[in-house]
């Protein structure tokens, strides 16, 4: 079962058709920091 805040409790299986995708709601994901500490003073040389 799913809450919907416009037409109240749902089957899972049928969405709501009240329900809009805003993009600008939407969080990304943060990117992962890199690690430079593997790499040595070698690997930047030509």
């Amino acid at each position: 079962m799913i809450l919907c805040s416009k037409k109240g409790i749902r089957t899972d299986c049928g969405g709501c058709f009240r329900f809009r995708y805003d993009p600008s709601k939407r969080i990304p994901v943060r990117p992962k920091a890199l690690d430079f500490q593997k790499y040595d003073e070698e690997d930047y040389s030509l």
